[in-house]
């Protein structure tokens, strides 16, 4: 089990290495130039960019075609990135063998075993020894999340006839 110190200090380092910039001596040329990321989880696609001016090779990965297509209108010039849509709660999806992997904000569902899947296919899609940088959703994310929903539930007002079946 690590602990959530080092875990943090891991989470901060990788943040550094990918902030700084290119050629830079605390980065290795080899740590991250030579690389494969994995984005698990892309959504809009915050970090292909950051990731993309880093890694030989970067996939962005969600399972939401028009999330995908966001990230792909706005980060798809970059030649080294690869947009792909998969379902990481189901089956054994093979995407890649990433140096380097992001899962931020992905595991929000509440079913555990969904949960389990999703990791279960991030492990898969790693190399042996690779750098998994997981960031799960705080308490107050997923308040902040339901109270959004109930509020547009709320100004949403649904019309009766919209449910009359003819």
């Amino acid at each position: 089990m690590i602990d959530a110190s080092v875990a943090c200090d891991v989470c901060c380092v990788f943040f550094l290495m990918l902030r700084r910039p290119p050629g830079s001596t605390l980065v290795p040329s080899t740590t991250l130039f030579r690389s494969t990321i994995c984005d698990f989880g892309c959504g809009v696609g915050r970090f292909v960019p950051l990731a993309a001016r880093r890694a030989k090779k970067v996939y962005a990965v969600d399972f939401s075609q028009v999330l995908l297509d966001v990230a792909q209108g706005e980060h798809g010039q970059a030649k080294n990135v690869e947009f792909q849509r998969r379902d990481l709660t189901t089956g054994r999806p093979r995407i890649c063998k990433a140096d380097v992997g992001l899962c931020v904000n992905v595991l929000i569902m509440p079913e555990r075993d969904r949960r389990d899947a999703i990791l279960a296919n991030v492990r898969r899609n790693l190399r042996p020894g690779g750098l998994l940088l997981l960031v799960t959703p705080s308490l107050e994310t997923a308040l902040l999340t339901y109270h959004r929903i109930i509020e547009d539930r709320k100004s949403t007002r649904l019309n009766p006839s919209h449910f009359v079946i003819s």
